[in-house]
């Protein structure tokens, strides 16, 4: 367990006699191991997906260009693997997801707002252009696989958006890629729901066939809503927002998530500056609890992702640098300052 030191300060004119001569020490539970950093270059705002034991690591901007390389990284060994080149342009701010052992990639950002998709085949290491996304051309939006569907919503079009869409992998109804496979097809369903739902740099994570979506950017204001989408009856409510025991908010946006154990974890981004706090959600008691931080640098636009039952964060920016490194998180081990 990681002990954080809460002090309390003597300021002129203010007594506060509460907390004047002694700390508070609190007890948090999580460990963060450093690993292998990815074989390519330092990235930022890159996408990440998972198929089977391995991770897929792709595209993103270095401080000077965009990038089109894709990594597959072994777990069992910590090693990276370079793959076939992104088949679209070389962007940062696109959303990925899996449905079976296939990988999506679209949206996203290259001097301006794309609404391509494309489609990795695994098995034979090659990209497949896809039906167009079906809203309009965005970036920093959010995506998911449910129920053997992917969906892709929110994010930035020159405006703040707050719709969804479900792309169905099978749907022929487009027509073939070339390499004869069906172009699959888009349909909209129900817009994120809140007070401000046209957000970008929200987060999202998928537990028990049901999407979880929160925190993000409206309009220039950092959230820490979340909310819960039932697929089967097309329909977004309301959970906890992201707060601790004493209520105090945890808004932010650009950060990262995944899911372990039954629970789903949300950390990093940027608030007034740049996080590295890291919380774990409970569906059951629909709460959040507060994990140890995240030990790398605090930073946005890192990329998340989960591969048998540990979570991983690596990349991502702070001010103008670029990380390549990453970070295996272990929740309900005790905090060990050497590693």
């Amino acid at each position: 367990m990681r002990k954080i030191t809460v002090c309390c300060l003597l300021l002129p004119f203010l007594f506060l006699c509460s907390c004047a001569n002694e700390d508070e020490e609190i007890d948090l539970l999580g460990n963060w191991t450093q690993i292998s950093p990815i074989e390519g270059v330092a990235r930022s705002a890159a996408v990440s997906f998972v198929i089977g034991d391995k991770a897929y690591v792709g595209t993103g901007y270095t401080s000077d260009e965009r990038l089109t390389d894709f990594w597959e990284f072994d777990p069992v060994n910590s090693t990276w693997r370079q793959l076939a080149n992104f088949g679209g342009t070389a962007r940062n701010s696109a959303v990925a997801f899996s449905i079976g052992n296939k990988g999506y990639v679209g949206t996203g950002y290259d001097n301006t707002y794309r609404k391509d998709f494309w489609e990795y085949d695994l098995a034979n290491n090659r990209w497949a252009q896809k039906t167009d996304f079906g809203g309009v051309a965005r970036q920093m939006a959010v995506g998911f696989a449910l129920r053997g569907g992917g969906y892709i919503g929110t994010g930035y079009s020159g405006n703040y958006v707050s719709d969804f869409w479900r792309f169905d992998p099978m749907d022929a109804s487009n027509g073939y890629d070339s390499y004869g496979n069906p172009m699959g097809s888009w349909t909209q369903v129900a817009s994120y729901g809140g007070k401000n739902p046209k957000r970008r740099g929200a987060v999202s994570f998928v537990l028990n066939d049901m999407a979880y979506v929160g925190t993000g950017e409206s309009n220039g204001i950092n959230q820490q809503d979340f909310f819960v989408y039932d697929a089967e009856s097309n329909n977004w409510t309301e959970i906890a927002e992201l707060e601790d025991d004493d209520e105090n908010a945890h808004p932010r946006s650009y950060g990262v998530a995944f899911t372990l154990d039954g629970k789903g974890y949300v950390g990093t981004g940027v608030r007034s500056a740049n996080l590295n706090d890291f919380w774990e959600y409970n569906p059951s008691a629909n709460t959040w609890e507060q994990k140890t931080s995240f030990e790398g640098t605090a930073r946005v636009n890192a990329v998340g992702f989960t591969v048998g039952n540990k979570g991983y964060i690596g990349t991502g920016s702070s001010s103008t640098y670029r990380f390549d490194d990453f970070w295996v998180f272990a929740p309900n081990d005790a905090y060990d300052e050497e590693d």
